[in-house]
């Protein structure tokens, strides 16, 4: 019972942190400075543990749901996405000690005091948001998600003058000079992981594509899709994050029936449902349920998925104040993210095969995406709009 009662109160504690340096990082910081911590504990009961949800996420979407897009799927081997996913996550936990490393080196420079366990404090725990976008990556319709990750940077930012005791008006530089060095550590790490496991995985963004550019003015982080983060925002949107998971955790869970009942026996154009089924659950808010119909008619055929992010999708309130947005085209196909009314919109539409997706992300919560083949984008939309989603936010009220 001891080791039971000492086992359950490590994982609370990893909890409580974890909501503490994301909604209430000022105060946060101050906590984690007076801790007394060396890089074995940090290691084993923090890094070690977060450092594994992307790694995890990228083996389980290989396999589940293999990699690509507009309708062209490769999916590795098992051995394959296993190699991918350890060497990861090996490169995960080296990076956070080596950027702990320059920081520690860098502090003088900015009138700091050097700390190695100080430095691999900040860069352990201001990297949890970017650990734990890493789980966006499970599920396709939801990689954008992925750049709130970013929200990183924040907590780098604000913890930067509280565990390296820099000033304050120093910390900017600071930051943008860590990630100029992070970026380039990224892109000398990029060819040695392919090298690791010879070549054999589908071709990957390197993640300095996710991280923002050296411009930096009047508080404001550029990234590299043009638009910028305002540090001065983000304590807001910690709150607005804060509020979303407090209604995840304090109302009750939607269930797999109530969601069920929002897929239509059709939809337009004359397409008949022929299958439909649900997966998952919820704890005190936490992970998710699915309900998806499967239709055709004519030809063609539509999968419209409803999913209840539950918690996690709080970290999509992030999403205006991070500016997140994308529009890529080709001579054939295109595929763009933007926010519009309060809601995360994504589209992609290859012409040749006429299969697309189209996804919508409700009260950070919800998540109604539409996805078939051959099919117009309109037609997309229309399935889209099949399902109340008025009514289906209004859940989470």
């Amino acid at each position: 019972m001891a080791v039971s009662n000492e086992s359950n109160g490590k994982v609370s504690g990893l909890i409580a942190r974890i909501k503490g340096i994301l909604l209430t990082p000022n105060t946060e910081w101050a906590t984690i400075d007076k801790e007394q911590s060396t890089v074995a504990s940090l290691y084993l009961n923090y890094i070690a543990i977060l450092a594994a949800i992307g790694p995890v996420a990228i083996f389980l979407r290989g396999e589940l749901f293999g990699y690509g897009a507009f309708g062209v799927y490769l999916r590795p081997s098992l051995i394959s996405a296993l190699s991918m996913a350890v060497v990861s996550y090996v490169l995960a936990l080296v990076m956070v000690f080596v950027l702990a490393l320059i920081v520690d080196a860098l502090a003088p420079t900015f009138q700091g005091q050097k700390s190695r366990i100080q430095a691999l404090k900040l860069t352990a725990y201001a990297a949890t948001a970017g650990w734990l976008a890493g789980i966006f990556s499970l599920i396709p319709a939801l990689t954008i998600l992925g750049l709130l990750g970013l929200y990183s940077l924040y907590l780098f930012y604000v913890g930067l003058p509280v565990m390296m005791k820099s000033p304050a008006e120093k910390s900017l530089v600071y930051t943008a000079v860590v990630i100029v060095i992070a970026v380039v550590l990224s892109l000398l790490i990029s060819p040695l992981s392919a090298l690791l496991v010879d070549n054999a995985l589908p071709t990957r963004s390197s993640v300095a594509s996710y991280l923002p550019g050296t411009s930096q003015s009047g508080g404001t982080v550029t990234l590299p899709n043009g638009s910028t983060v305002d540090v001065g925002k983000m304590q807001q949107a910690a709150k607005a994050m804060s509020q979303s998971v407090n209604r995840a955790q304090s109302g009750p869970a939607v269930t797999a029936d109530t969601l069920k009942s929002f897929l239509p026996a059709s939809l337009p154009g004359g397409l008949g449902r022929s299958e439909i089924s649900s997966m998952g659950g919820q704890m005190g808010g936490v992970g998710g349920t699915i309900a998806e119909a499967k239709y055709s008619g004519g030809g063609a055929q539509v999968t419209l998925t409803i999913t209840d992010l539950g918690a996690a999708g709080a970290m999509a309130a992030m999403g205006g104040a991070f500016g997140v947005s994308s529009d890529k085209q080709t001579a054939t196909s295109y595929s763009k993210v933007w926010q519009e009314n309060g809601r995360m919109l994504s589209e992609e539409y290859d012409s040749p095969s006429r299969h697309g997706s189209y996804g919508v992300i409700l009260a950070s919560r919800f998540l109604v995406h539409a996805e078939g083949s051959p099919v117009s984008m309109d037609d997309l939309h229309a399935a889209v709009a099949s399902v109340d989603l008025d009514k289906l936010q209004d859940l989470v009220k």
